[in-house]
């Protein structure tokens, strides 16, 4: 006999991409259409059709420890963070990507996250501080109110 159909309420899972990247992140927009993921030792992949197909980011260079990808309510702002490297944002829907470089150089940077609008952003580093942007991720403030050297592991951030 054939197994039975899925519950209503089950979601159906379909590999839309093959290979053996090591996935660390995955962001969307409200609506579910924009998406992006990030691949430790990779690339940025980007989805605009609700992750039907993918599409590799090439103008990071590549083979970058990518750890973690926030994305605004709308889809436009991302932001994505490099292990041992330094903060990444578009302002393209995914689509290009610009280095931003922050004092000290390069970070062991964990992850990021943006309010709905991608104004304002958080980012943490392991071994390090919490950063702070007010401009959509086009500079970063270290808050060293905290002493510093903590390792800091995941971050989050209301809607507003």
């Amino acid at each position: 006999p054939s197994p039975p159909p899925p519950h209503p309420t089950q979601q159906v899972w379909t590999e839309v991409m093959g290979g053996s990247k090591v996935w660390r992140s995955v962001a969307m927009a409200a609506n579910g259409v924009t998406q992006t993921a990030v691949a430790y030792g990779g690339n940025i992949w980007r989805s605009a059709n609700s992750g039907a197909s993918w599409t590799e980011v090439t103008s990071t260079g590549g083979g970058k420890s990518w750890w973690s990808v926030a994305m605004s309510a709308d889809g436009v702002t991302q932001t994505a963070v490099v292990w041992d490297g330094n903060i990444w944002r578009s302002t393209n829907s995914g689509e290009t990507w610009t280095e931003v470089i922050v004092a000290g150089g390069a970070k062991d940077w964990q992850s990021v996250a943006m309010a709905a609008n991608g104004v304002t952003q958080t980012a943490v580093a392991y071994g390090g501080n919490i950063w702070r942007s007010a401009n959509s991720g086009a500079s970063w403030t270290e808050v060293t109110s905290t002493g510093g050297g903590k390792n800091w592991v995941s971050v989050a951030m209301s809607a507003d």
